[in-house]
């Protein structure tokens, strides 16, 4: 990304992901993979709590501003078309269930990438 420049910073395999869709760079097939229920107690690592999903379209905007004082800021905007693939809890046929997945999704994607 940096011009074969290694930068001491390592990424583990969801950033890298996230970096590669950032940067518009992303190749061929994105398949994720994310835990649905983080925050539940019940069953820590349950098969049932994932979602895997491949995205299919991306959209990205980026504006870059830096004020007076130097002060950078980067108002970047991913918006991403995915299927999903694999869904531990299925009843994917229900269009409520299908929603409520949407809006769950989407704000996972946005609070954690």
């Amino acid at each position: 990304m940096n011009n074969r420049k290694y930068t001491g910073y390592h990424l583990n395999a969801n950033q890298s992901m996230m970096l590669l869709l950032l940067s518009g760079k992303l190749q061929g097939i994105c398949v994720m993979t994310r835990n649905f229920e983080d925050g539940k107690k019940d069953a820590p690592g349950d098969v049932n709590e994932y979602i895997s999903f491949d995205v299919v379209k991306l959209k990205r905007s980026k504006h870059v501003s830096i004020n007076p004082e130097g002060n950078v800021t980067v108002k970047l905007r991913l918006a991403l078309k995915a299927t999903v693939i694999e869904y531990g809890k299925d009843n994917l046929i229900d269009k409520q269930v299908t929603a409520d997945l949407n809006k769950r999704l989407s704000a996972l994607l946005t609070d954690r990438g």
